[in-house]
């Protein structure tokens, strides 16, 4: 299974592990591997693209990386003009980032959460693919409310 939409913005570069078809709608990155290969994106990473396809650990593999995309809601599920970011099954509303201070200060804290990724386009359950416009800008430091209908 695939997604296919004339237009896309995409690339081509290799898994960087195996990818089935309910990974179909995640959010990816550029992993420390290798040039052009792409993992799952976990919370609080910034993402790259997204998932078009299923594909072997080092096949190749089409990521969109901008335009309109088919994204997969998370748990929870997303609402038409929420912003989203990834998680490890999909994509979720935005909330506030937060800085990671569990070190007690012993190393540089890093800002956690809050990546907008995406902005819904339409509604979608759990586990269902839907339409958003990707925007990519990065980590949010204050909660996101949607947009206005």
């Amino acid at each position: 299974m695939s997604i296919e939409i004339k237009g896309l913005v995409t690339g081509i570069f290799s898994a960087g592990a195996a990818f089935t078809a309910t990974n179909i709608g995640y959010g990816v990155r550029q992993n420390a591997t290798a040039d052009l290969q792409v993992s799952l994106c976990t919370p609080g990473q910034d993402c790259d693209g997204v998932l078009l396809e299923a594909a072997a650990s080092g096949a190749r593999c089409n990521i969109q990386h901008d335009g309109i995309a088919k994204l997969r809601a998370a748990v929870g599920g997303v609402t038409r003009g929420q912003i989203v970011t990834p998680t490890t099954t999909g994509f979720i509303a935005i909330t506030a980032a937060y800085t990671n201070t569990s070190d007690g200060g012993s190393a540089t804290d890093a800002l956690i959460g809050g990546h907008a990724f995406a902005k819904a386009l339409e509604s979608a359950a759990a586990g269902e693919l839907f339409s958003a416009l990707i925007i990519k800008s990065g980590a949010t430091p204050t909660t996101v409310t949607g947009i206005d209908s």
